[in-house]
């Protein structure tokens, strides 16, 4: 519901009619909502007011749960596209701990994201190989079937022996996946 109310502040702000937007997204930020926060906090910055906007960023952040991991991926989202106090690092810095959040609760897509970060070091996240490995096996464990195959094409890309658990991962899930399947291939026709 709420995402709907805010599209429809959004088209009221193409519509000319900003005033009527921005009442929809102060009722939903005054109920303690993450996402409006995040919608106003783009509107100041996009008006050339960045004190309001990190005010904004900031009651964000107070209103945020622990728990509430869809939260955490706003935050994420909207640090990495430059809102929020200081430099383009620190930005990073602050998507990277709530992307962390997320991903240590088990989302599988979290640990992918940090995975792949780490392996080509961006967002944040310093090139660091043995974070990529333990993010994307936390991903595998946890039964993504996507992170199974960028492991194994990171193994065989570096000449590495894949474990007979990422195989059969693979081969799991080879019936519903091309790329799986393709992987499998490979790796039966270079025996």
């Amino acid at each position: 519901m709420s995402s709907q109310l805010i599209d429809r502040a959004r088209s009221l702000k193409r519509a000319g009619e900003t005033e009527k937007g921005l009442a929809i997204l102060l009722e939903l930020a005054s109920e303690g909502e993450i996402d409006p926060m995040i919608e106003l906090a783009f509107w100041e910055l996009d008006a050339g007011r960045r004190g309001e906007s990190n005010e904004w960023m900031r009651r964000a952040e107070s209103a945020l749960r622990p728990d509430d991991w869809d939260g955490h991926v706003s935050l994420h989202s909207a640090y990495q596209m430059g809102l929020g106090e200081g430099d383009i690092e620190a930005q990073q810095r602050r998507a990277l701990e709530h992307l962390e959040k997320v991903a240590r609760a088990g989302n599988v897509v979290a640990q992918q994201t940090l995975a792949l970060d780490f392996l080509r070091g961006l967002n944040g996240c310093e090139l660091n190989v043995a974070e990529f490995e333990k993010w994307i096996q936390m991903a595998i464990r946890g039964g993504s079937l996507d992170a199974a195959c960028v492991y194994a094409e990171y193994l065989c890309k570096n000449d590495r022996q894949l474990s007979p658990e990422l195989i059969g991962e693979l081969r799991r899930g080879a019936g519903g996946s091309s790329r799986a399947r393709s992987l499998i291939e490979a790796i039966e026709r270079s025996k």
